[in-house]
């Protein structure tokens, strides 16, 4: 497959704005924190909020664009930095955001892209062969929900121009049982005794149970 003079254009302009995106975000770590350690992680008190909300919201930007980095280290690194309303807030907004640009960078690349990861994750398909009825508000849950990576979710339905606003609901709503027990985790990281780590420990199993019985739901059905 010959590759558009377009795609390689918007790469390029991808691949910069993520290097950029790293370097500010870890300055501004640094800048607001003074190190990176986990035990001074786990001590900090950051100074300023804006600035440390403002660092943490350019991560989950990177994230965004990045099929690498696990969306779960960001949710706990806000419950240990901030409290946990204020964490909870600042995640919420992180899901947005990681649902939002990865549909939109879709939605530009077009078809090219949606070809790439059709071969990529063939998932994609198989989901939309036994639940493509649904709409995309239903699929769009299930597809994060059944372990597809959430930035080629977003690229993919991007690519699709599938409407936004079901989509967006249906990636909000199956993110936000996996991000809020992850952020008390980390809002009780100083006491793994707590009350509330073990809660969100149970929650997170549970999680996983529950994506493993709809995976093997799934899985029978696109057999049969």
């Amino acid at each position: 497959m010959k590759t558009s003079t377009r795609e390689i254009w918007i790469r390029w302009c991808w691949g910069i704005i993520l290097v950029i995106l790293w370097s500010c975000a870890i300055l501004l770590f640094v800048r607001v924190n003074g190190k990176l350690s986990v035990q001074e992680l786990l001590r900090y008190q950051p100074e300023s909020r804006f600035l440390a909300a403002l660092a943490m919201c350019g991560l989950f930007l990177l994230k965004s664009v990045d099929f690498v980095m696990y969306s779960g280290v960001l949710y706990a690194i806000s419950g240990i930095i901030f409290p946990l309303p204020f964490a909870i807030g600042i995640n919420f907004i992180g899901i947005l955001i990681m649902s939002v640009v990865p549909y939109f960078a879709g939605k530009s690349l077009g078809s090219p892209i949606l070809k790439k990861i059709q071969l990529k994750y063939p998932r994609f398909r198989e989901i939309e062969r036994v639940y493509g009825r649904g709409g995309t508000f239903i699929l769009s849950f299930l597809f994060h929900s059944l372990g597809l990576p959430m930035t080629a979710v977003g690229m993919y339905m991007g690519a699709k121009e599938v409407p936004f606003w079901p989509y967006a609901a249906g990636s909000v709503l199956s993110l936000l049982p996996k991000m809020i027990p992850l952020t008390v985790m980390g809002s009780s990281a100083t006491d793994f005794r707590s009350p509330a780590f073990r809660w969100a420990v149970a929650a997170q199993v549970m999680i996983f149970v529950v994506a493993l019985l709809l995976f093997l739901r799934f899985r029978k059905k696109s057999a049969g």
